[in-house]
């Protein structure tokens, strides 16, 4: 430990006993230079008790002088061991101040924390480690009134770095017994924060994946349902169109009937796609061959004002997936970011390729429940549209969420669903009036089929009633 009081002790003591070999030195220049001073002095060693005290005074000063110096070195040394013993074995900073908050001693550990060497912080107020923490200002001794009280003090603040960065800190404050002060153990928990966070945004996510599975279990489940009442209304629409004569009153109903059933199988469809449960068809698929077909077939469908640019690598790994669900995929990104932008001038890029993906980048995505980071193939698509808030961002996959005035709400779920059947992620990035960035991720390894195409629900087709 550094202590300024400490140190002025020793230099005292050091002082003292260097003063009295100056005085002693004094006094036998003044006997070799000075006649009356040696005649005295010469008449005094007549009598041999007044030699023999003065032969004892010198030898007992110098032996003061050596005994001085003698504690000194081991009190220096004592402190040395003493602060490397408490630096080694915390790496905290370890103050003790007064109760006008001047530091009185601190360890080698200020300088990690704070960038100051123990000399800088010496004698200075706490105000030079952090901000003053106390709660209200008024009350010069709050924190001490809780040490009174409790006989110790917890509490966070923020640190000063000697470069001009902040700090986060906890500081723990406990009473200095028999003295008028307190001992304070700061702690850097920048790491713990981070750790924190990190925890926070693993737990947000997969609140959001168990969401997202119970939606997507209640979506198949209504699907299934819905499926097999609308095969009934369609059969019987069709039948009646069969009919003849028709009346042409009723005719233009039943079409009108045939085109809500066309309708509602369409977002009978997107249920299935988002509960995982629509029928595949696995094989080796080309990410950068799904994302060119599906910005041809788009083509004529994105205003002149829009610019779409290709990055598409031209070596990529296959992965097992169903191509058409992939095309469904890409042209629902390509649309939402289409329509993001609207009718002011835009770019969209489409990019595809292979990265690694640790477990960092993998938090802050939707999909599969614990990703396993690893090698991942990429479908990307950046728009420089209008953006979304967080709030937006969070819900953008959840069905019958949309941000569209004539929209129903299905196609990023149905995304996400086809996405998570094939056991891959999205993340999505996005920054209000600066656009979005959607990367779907798929393993490059083979994964199986969720389901059997013919055990899963088929849009069109009377199912039987489960069990």
């Amino acid at each position: 430990m550094h202590t300024a009081q400490s140190d002025r002790r020793n230099l005292v003591v050091v002082t003292v006993a260097i003063v009295i070999a100056f005085l002693l030195i004094v006094l036998n220049l003044s006997v070799q230079f000075s006649d009356r001073l040696f005649d005295f002095l010469a008449s005094m060693s007549r009598f041999p008790p007044a030699t023999g005290l003065i032969n004892f005074l010198f030898i007992w000063l110098a032996f003061l002088l050596w005994l001085a110096l003698r504690r000194w070195r081991e009190v220096a040394g004592v402190k040395s061991d003493l602060e490397a013993i408490v630096s080694s074995i915390s790496p905290d900073t370890l103050l003790i101040v007064n109760p006008d908050r001047t530091i009185r001693m601190c360890n080698d550990s200020v300088e990690r924390i704070f960038g100051r060497k123990p000399g800088e912080v010496l004698n200075q107020k706490t105000d030079i480690l952090y901000f003053d923490r106390r709660t209200n200002q008024t009350r010069p001794r709050e924190i001490y009134d809780v040490l009174a009280r409790n006989g110790f003090h917890y509490g966070v603040a923020t640190g000063k770095h000697k470069n001009g960065g902040t700090v986060p800190l906890e500081i723990i404050s406990g009473e200095l017994v028999g003295q008028n002060g307190a001992v304070l153990l700061v702690r850097d928990i920048t790491e713990r924060q981070a750790f924190e966070e990190q925890r926070r945004r693993m737990e947000a996510r997969a609140l959001q994946t168990q969401k997202l599975e119970s939606l997507g279990v209640l979506a198949g489940g209504v699907a299934h349902d819905f499926n097999n009442l609308l095969m009934i209304i369609q059969g019987h629409a069709d039948l009646m169109m069969l009919r003849e004569p028709v009346d042409p009153q009723f005719r233009d109903s039943i079409r009108e009937i045939q085109k809500g059933a066309n309708r509602a199988r369409d977002i009978c469809r997107h249920l299935l796609s988002f509960a995982g449960r629509a029928p595949r068809d696995v094989r080796s698929v080309n990410l950068s061959k799904v994302a060119e077909d599906a910005s041809n077939l788009l083509a004529l469908r994105i205003p002149a004002k829009v610019s779409v640019e290709l990055n598409l690598a031209a070596t990529l790994a296959p992965i097992e997936a169903d191509e058409s669900q992939l095309h469904q995929v890409a042209l629902n990104l390509i649309t939402n970011a289409c329509d993001a932008i609207g009718e002011l001038t835009g770019r969209i890029v489409v990019s595809t390729g292979e990265m690694d993906c640790g477990a960092d980048y993998l938090t802050d995505t939707v999909g599969i429940s614990g990703p396993v980071p690893g090698r991942y193939g990429f479908l990307r698509v950046t728009d420089t549209g209008c953006g979304m808030d967080e709030a937006t961002r969070r819900r953008i996959c959840e069905p019958f969420f949309t941000t569209k005035k004539d929209g129903n709400g299905m196609g990023m779920a149905a995304v996400l669903g086809i996405v998570r059947s094939h056991h891959g992620v999205i993340k999505v990035e996005s920054v209000m009036g600066k656009g979005s960035t959607f990367t779907a991720l798929f393993p490059v390894q083979a994964v199986p089929a969720v389901q059997p195409a013919s055990e899963v629900a088929v849009p069109g087709v009377l199912m039987d009633e489960r069990p």
